[in-house]
Formats: C-alpha cells, structure tokens, sequence
C-alpha cells in the first residue's frame, strides 16, 4: 500500500474513533468539557466586552479574574478568535464556537498523526506512532473535548519533528504557540531548549575537529520569540510560571494525585508498556538520536503533568497525551532498532505486541460489558475502577464510562445555566464547582468553589486542577453567592439526611479535609439558604423524543437560594364540608382577598422565579396543650413535633396562580384522634426541605377546629412529591 494512502486512511480512522466515542445520551456528538467553556467565557468577554475577565461585581461594577483564570491563554485567544468570527453572524455568517474549537482540536489530533509518521519514511514501521495514536481512546477524547490539550499534543509534535527536520521557521511559530499553550507546553519548551543546545555544542565540538557541518545546523534563535512571548502572557496575568512554581514545590497531596492519575492513564492506554522497546534500546546505547530526545522530551512531559495534580479533565486523562506522542516516536524507534536484528523472533515480538497494545486500548473505549458469551463486565469494571480520587461529579470508573460521564455533565450543566439566565434576576451570583458551562451560558456572575477562576478571600488563586487539595469551603461561602450549586446529582438521588451533610461531603471529603472541621461553619453559613430546584428537563425536539426513541432526562438539581429573594408561600386552612384542606400559595385565599391569583401573581416577576422544596408538619393541637402529628390523610402519627416530616418533598412553583392542596383531613379523623383531650386548633408547619437547620421553619397556621375558614377557589394539584 502507499505510505500516502496509509497515512491517510489512519487519519480518518482516528476520526471515525472520535465521532464513536464522544458521545451523549441521545447518540449525539457530544459537548466539549465543562473546564473548555471557562476559556470560550473569557473570550467572549475579549469580544464583546473588551477585556479578559472572569466576572463583573453587579454592586460596585468591579472586574475579577484575567488571563490567568485559565492556564492557557492560547485557547483562550483563539477561543476570542472564533467569537470574534461568530460575531460575523449578522452578516449573514454562523459559528458555533463550541464546535468550531472542537473541529480545531480534531484536526490537531490528526495532524499529530500525520507528524508522527515523519521519521523512518522508508519503511514500515515509520507508521508504528500512528497506529498506536489512532487506536488510543486518550488521544480520540481528547481531540474532541474543546481544551487545549490536543493543541498542546500537536504542537509539541510539530516543535520536535521541525527541531529535527531543520525547518526552522516552522519551529520558531510552533513553539511561540507552545509556550502559551500549558504549563506542560513551557516544560517541553524549555526541555527542547536544552537539548538544541546540546546539539549546537556537540556540532561545534564536532567542526574544532574538522568534521564537516551538517546541512541544517541547529540554531537557538528559534526559541526567541516564544520567550519573548511567554513575557508579555505573563506581565498579562497569565499563570503558567506560577504553575509551574506551585508544581515544584512537591506539595505531597497534589504529587499522589498525578501518581493516581499516571497510573489510570496507563491502565487505559496500555500502549506506554511498549516504552519496554526504547529503554533497552537506550540501556544497549543503542537507541538513536531521535529515539533519546524524543523519550526524554515525552517523560519531561509526563512528570510535569504528574507535579501539576494530573491535569484537567479526568475523563481518560487526556493531559498525558502530549506526552504520549512523544512516547509513541520513542516507541517507534526502539522497535525499529529491533527490528534492524533481522531475527524472525523479533520480528513478531514487535508486530505482535503493537497488535495486543492496540485491542487492549480499544477495550477501554466500549462501556463495560460482556464480549458475546464472554463474560469481561466484571473484569473491565475491576480493571478501570479509578485509583485517583474523582473530582466532584466525576465517574470512579475510567475509560469510556467517564467519558460519557464528562459530556452528560456538561450539557446537564449547559440546560442549568440556560435555565438561569431565563429565572434568575438580573445580576444574580452564583457559585458551583463547574463554573465553566454556567457561566458561559447563564451571563451572571458565577464564583468557583476552589478558587480556580478568581482568588477565594484570604487564598492566592489555585492551580487549575479537577480537585485542588487547598479548598477551602469557609472562605468559599464567606462570599455570600445568592445560589449555590453543590452537587451534580439530582435530588431525587440525594441520600437521606441532611443536605448541609450533602454540600460538605461533595465539596470536601474529595479534598481530604476530615468532616468535622467545617461542619458546624458550613452549617452556619447555609442557615442563611433555602432550598429550590431547577425544573426537570427533557431534551429532544420540541421537548418530545427524537424519531428513534430516544430521549435523555436532565434531572432536577439542587440550588441554595439566599433566603429573601424570593418571598415564601403562605400556609392557610380551608374548610371543605366534611375536610378541612391544608393549603399552601403564594397570595392569600381568594374569597378572603377579593383579588383573583392571576391577578396577584402580575405584582411578582413570575418569571424569574425557581421552584422551592418544603416538609410540613400537621397536627392538632388539643384543649390540654398536647399536640398529635397526622399524616395528609389525617391518621394519627406517633412522634414528638419537629422530629417527623409528615409531608416532604414538596415542590412550590412561585408561578401557580391557585393554591395547592397539601393535605385534606376528614373532620371525623380529627374527632377520632382527639377523643380523649378534644382538638382544639389544626396546626401546619412550614419547613425548608432537608435543611435540618433550627430557624428552616418558614411558617405557621393555625385554624381553630369547627369555626370554618375562608373558603378559596378549587386548589390545584400537587405537581409530584419527591420520595
């Protein structure tokens, strides 16, 4: 076959690889990651607000955050770049900015490919780096994720084979880009740096003898402009030299993290077990010049990476993959120094291990499951159980499975912060561990929980890492947000108990902070919350399933509303003939008030509005002062007050103009249950749900038993009570 046709069809192999993998619920191309959208926000602050920031203070105008609020401002720019292009639109042009940088990175990750296959062009094995990329589940996430690590892994590519090649203008604007691409990019920088020096010494030492020169001599002043780029990036704000500082002061917690994260980087690529090849090689001093710089170029890149945390994101954990090309180039060069042994042996040693390498990489880009009659779920769920803490939200499972989980985030997270930009009020802020796709939908103010977009109060800004160990939750919620965010599980799979528990346990055990240490300030900072939940979402065609069947579910989540933003429904009794009915709205009963609630609700914004979450307790209270809890139905509940939720889950609309029936009580229920004191007062309690706070009581109601209270129009329904 032609080494053209070859290169090519493994090009689009690799496409074909990334348009299986990077899929959502609905068998869609899926979203770029969460962590992608802080850097398409903060080009679209350049655009249209004409700065790099974060965020805008509502109360005082102040700006927060730049270029540093993202740990590469190359993706940063060319993210303001395809803005600036969609921005063309009322020309009669449309860009997606989304998916035009996951184009860009799709095209990176193939032109890795094709730069890998640069050296031995005449012979076989000048294809092994791009068989062993194309197969490789971490090189096709990370093509269509949206970050910048497919830029980072091209453009390292590019820097070393033009380095090798001679071609030096093409290197001087591949490692200008580099250099502000990542962290991980100044390493290999400076890394290809040293070893450019190392040639121009040896060449001289070489020419003082009088060997002739090369024809392409080794030059340094390739490397100028992106120093002189890495200067203005950093007087900018940007944060790769304090990465990069934080990085080598070997704080113990970050370093077991990148460990943690090496080693499921390996587990799900398994391909790096053919660095077997190189270090012989390397240890017989017999691997090439390429295969030496390349190795060490690719290992830099690696414990880089490691230092760092292990990078963002985590699903295969694609900011090894920069490294990993370099790897596969050493890889290549050590088979072929194998190979040249002309022993059959070998031969099939190599070929055969490439082929095993290959179907074990594949494995991890299928969910885990049984291969026809043979059984491999139990195998592959043990095998790809991570070993690396997961951040908040992420999957313990590796491989696929966390693939899927990172994009059903994001587009969870994109449908929260649509729905906020359409219900919050103006100026609202907001504060989640995701800041990325709810910011850059929702347009308010969102502050990030570890600090990683702008400085906590009190803290330096953190690394940009999944889960930095520094959190600190206190400081966090000291910023007094209007909502908050804490988990991306909905809250019907919230675990009994309370939800102040819940928000600790999300935001700080990951972290490795014991419990008790914030509990009693996390709880005292929420007793200034209520509770409320976004709407179930059904995503689809006009909110119906698509033509195959299909239909993926955005869960209600949880948010903490700051208490008095919203006004709090009313608790009333309405006597029915032969019920009493326990009612809860948000204007008095109609009849009482001579205003109709359509007409009421027009004094509220309806609009910006969320739907709240109440328990109540109902009970009467009998002539000797005694109270007995009943359920809706009026039964008698055994219990002390305060410590029985007879109704829980209840989700408020502020939005309903007619008030809704809570409970309703047969009159004769009461009379049985109070046979012996007589009932003197039915009694509703209010509380906000789940909060287990000693002030979540919102409200009270007691209507004396036989003397009838309003009477109000028909009630609607309870919309559905959470279990």
């Amino acid at each position: 076959m032609n080494r053209i046709t070859a290169i090519l069809l493994a090009m689009a192999a690799l496409l074909v690889h990334i348009l299986a993998v990077h899929r959502n619920g609905l068998g869609a191309f899926g979203l770029p990651y969460d962590s992608a959208h802080v850097a398409f926000h903060l080009g679209r602050n350049l655009v249209h607000q004409g700065g790099i920031w974060w965020s805008i203070d509502p109360a005082t105008g102040a700006t927060t955050g730049d270029l540093g609020s993202y740990p590469s401002p190359l993706l940063i720019w060319l993210s303001a770049l395809v803005e600036w292009l969609a921005a063309l639109s009322e020309r009669g042009l449309f860009f997606s900015v989304t998916r035009i940088i996951q184009m860009i990175g799709i095209a990176c990750a193939m032109g890795t490919v094709f730069l890998s296959t640069r050296f031995d062009t005449d012979r076989n094995a000048g294809v092994i780096p791009a068989l062993l990329l194309v197969f490789s589940g971490a090189v096709a996430a990370a093509g269509a994720s949206g970050t910048e690590w497919p830029l980072v892994m091209f453009l390292t590519a590019m820097a070393f084979v033009t380095l090798e090649h001679g071609r030096r203008r093409f290197a001087s604007a591949s490692l200008m880009a580099l250099m502000i691409a990542s962290p991980v990019g100044v390493v290999c920088v400076t890394v290809l740096a040293l070893q450019t020096l190392l040639r121009w010494l040896k060449v001289r030492r070489r020419a003082s003898r009088g060997h002739a020169a090369p024809s392409r001599r080794p030059t340094l002043w390739v490397f100028l402009p992106a120093l002189i780029a890495l200067g203005l990036v950093h007087r900018s704000g940007a944060s790769l030299l304090h990465d990069l500082a934080d990085a080598l002061q070997f704080d113990s917690a970050t370093l077991h993290q990148g460990l943690a994260r090496l080693r499921d980087f390996v587990v799900v690529t398994a391909s790096p077990i053919l660095l077997a090849f190189p270090l012989v090689a390397l240890v017989m001093g017999e691997l090439s010049g390429v295969g030496r710089r390349a190795l060490g170029l690719g290992l830099a890149a690696a414990a880089t990476t490691v230092l760092l945390g292990g990078g963002a994101p985590e699903s295969f954990d694609i900011a090894f993959t920069p490294a990993l090309a370099m790897l596969f180039i050493a890889i290549q060069q050590g088979m072929a120094r194998a190979l040249d042994t002309y022993r059959r042996s070998m031969e099939r040693l190599v070929w055969v291990s490439i082929s095993f390498m290959i179907f074990v990489a594949l494995f991890a880009s299928r969910f885990p499951g049984d291969l026809g009659q043979i059984q491999v779920q139990r195998v592959q769920e043990k095998l790809y159980r991570a070993q690396a803490t997961p951040a908040p939200g992420g999957s313990k499972l590796l491989g696929r499975s966390a693939l899927f989980n990172e994009i059903r985030l994001t587009e969870q997270l994109r449908e929260v912060g649509s729905f906020m930009r359409e219900r919050l009020p103006e100026g609202s802020t907001v504060m989640s561990p995701w800041p990325g796709a709810i910011a850059y939908l929702s347009r308010h103010r969102v502050l990030d929980v570890f600090g990683r977009t702008t400085a906590l109060p009190g803290h330096r800004r953190a690394t940009w890492s999944l889960n930095p160990p520094e959190v600190d939750i206190e400081a966090a919620l000291s910023q007094e947000p209007d909502y908050i965010l804490p988990s991306s599980r909905s809250i019907e799979e919230i675990p009994k108990g309370e939800l102040v528990d819940m928000l600790a346990g999300e935001l700080l055990a990951e972290a490795g902070r014991p419990l008790e240490e914030v509990r009693n300030s996390v709880r005292a900072s929420l007793a200034r919350y209520e509770i409320v939940v976004t709407p179930g979402l059904v995503k689809g065609v006009e909110n119906r399933p698509d033509p195959t069947g299909k239909v993926a579910v955005v869960k209600p989540f949880v948010l903490f509303r700051k208490r008095g933003i919203q006004e709090a429904p009313h608790l009333f009794v309405r006597d029915a003939g032969s019920f009493l009915e326990v009612q809860l709205g948000f204007d008095v009963p109609q009849a009482a008030s001579g205003v109709s609630g359509r007409d009421s609700i027009r004094g509220r914004d309806a609009v910006k509005s969320l739907t709240q979450v109440f328990d109540a307790d109902i009970a009467l209270r009998l002539n000797d002062g005694s109270t007995v809890l009943l359920d809706p139905s009026g039964s008698r509940l055994e219990g002390r007050p305060g410590t029985i939720r007879s109704i829980t889950g209840m989700l408020v609309d502020p939005m309903w103009v007619t008030p809704v029936t809570v409970a309703r009580i047969r009159k004769d229920q009461i009379a049985a249950s109070s046979i012996r004191a007589g009932a003197r007062s039915l009694e509703a309690r209010l509380y906000h749900h789940r909060m287990g706070l000693d002030d979540s009581v919102v409200g009270t109601v007691a209507d004396p038993v036989g003397a009838p209270s309003a009477s109000s129009a028909a009630a609607a329904p309870l919309s559905f009570l959470l279990r």
